[in-house]
């Protein structure tokens, strides 16, 4: 389709949307601090030196990363940070251009426009390069991965989807989603064969660089995450579900108990699980319905999840975006879906909240502690809002869903 021209209101727009993008991008490149991506590369450090990450305190992340880490732990921690900066805003640059080039003449001007600021400005996207976070990294690789799923190379796209979850689980659901649909398996066994490999590889590395042979069981890395998470579930900033039935169960103090919690989310959200694929099992494997349904129920799994893991819910987003145009929803439908978005935006971290911004802009009041978690207490809201919306629209609509056009993966 031959992609519709742009005109001179539109260049300017686009120059305006640029400048607004460096004017974020910029300083989270230029500085050096460590953040997140710092507790990382003193994990690898220590993966290479004893074996064991995890005497790092703050260690709770996989064995492949600890391999990847003690590999790039060899450069001085400022020339990798700025790296690692580097790459995340290639991967959000290079998928932006893909996505809304494919979009050009599919949507309608305006609302073309609109989704791609919106998805330039996503504070989860802010977030997570500003806090030097894996989880772009993670999405980039299972959205190539996907990607080339589609393009009917299942080896390949296996693999790279296998990278993203043995990286960061945060798109962990894909993997199931391959496998359970005929026209996907091969690629979902591909996944399961390398998660293998590259998993095994890592335990392997560890477990000669300590002279230990009890690293090679994968148990030892679960019991140091479920105890090293454990004492974050509490915490405001933590969106999972699990986080959140703690807190309103009032549970004040970190317990290794919570038997009855952690069950009931576990019912929960392998429910929601269910839903989503009952509502789209209709449709093929390749559908983006189960790629945007796998990254926004993926971090509800774990434990811990905190706000910036809400970048997972930017496929859905777009998906329904485009979606609502193509067959025609009704006003409720773009006001649910915006309300979402904007819960979505009220936290940028590591700098605090939008609201907190702005009251600072007309007052030159600061935010306190208490004014952050009570948008943080908001903010979690967003995934929930979204699955309903999306749960409630595939239901509706049927299979006459998967008659829309849909972006060209090649």
């Amino acid at each position: 389709m031959p992609q519709a021209p742009f005109r001179r209101w539109e260049v300017v727009l686009g120059a305006l949307v640029v400048a607004g993008a460096l004017a974020w991008a910029l300083p989270p490149l230029l500085n050096a601090r460590g953040l997140d991506f710092g507790m990382a590369y003193r994990g690898g450090a220590e993966a290479w030196s004893s074996g064991h990450p995890e005497a790092v305190h703050t260690w709770m992340s996989t064995s492949f990363l600890a391999l990847v880490m003690a590999s790039v732990a060899w450069l001085p921690l400022p020339i990798a940070v700025r790296l690692h900066t580097a790459l995340n805003l290639a991967i959000a640059a290079t998928a932006i251009v893909w996505i809304w080039r494919s979009l050009r003449g599919r949507l309608p001007r305006v609302v073309w426009w609109i989704t791609l600021v919106a998805a330039v400005f996503f504070s989860p996207l802010v977030s997570n390069v500003a806090y030097k976070q894996f989880n772009l990294l993670a999405l980039g690789l299972a959205l190539a991965g996907f990607v080339l799923v589609r393009q009917d190379r299942p080896a390949w796209g296996g693999a790279l989807v296998a990278a993203s979850v043995c990286l960061k689980p945060v798109a962990l659901l894909l993997v199931p989603g391959l496998v359970v649909r005929p026209d996907t398996r091969r690629a979902g066994l591909h996944a399961l064969l390398w998660m293998g490999l590259l998993s095994g590889g890592a335990q392997v590395f560890l477990a000669v660089r300590a002279a230990d042979a009890g690293l090679l069981s994968p148990l030892r890395l679960v019991a140091n995450y479920a105890d090293r998470s454990s004492p974050w579930i509490l915490q405001a900033g933590n969106f999972s579900p699990l986080g959140l039935l703690c807190r309103l169960a009032g549970l004040e103090a970190f317990s290794r108990g919570w038997i009855f919690e952690r069950v009931m989310v576990a019912l929960a959200v392998g429910l929601l699980v269910l839903m989503a694929h009952d509502v789209i099992r209709e449709r093929p494997g390749r559908s983006w319905e189960l790629f945007a349904f796998a990254c926004l129920l993926s971090p509800m799994v774990s434990p811990v999840a905190w706000t910036h893991y809400q970048l997972l819910l930017a496929p859905m987003f777009l998906l329904l975006a485009c979606r609502f145009t193509w067959q025609g929803a009704r006003w409720t439908y773009w006001a649910a879906l915006a309300f979402a978005y904007l819960l979505a935006e009220l936290v940028v971290e590591p700098w605090g909240t939008l609201p907190g911004a702005i009251v600072f802009l007309l007052s030159g009041q600061g935010e306190t502690v208490t004014d952050k978690i009570r948008v943080d207490n908001a903010a979690q809201f967003a995934q929930y809002l979204l699955f309903m919306i999306a749960w409630g629209w595939l239901a509706a609509r049927g299979s006459d869903a998967s008659a829309a056009p849909e972006p060209d993966a090649r």
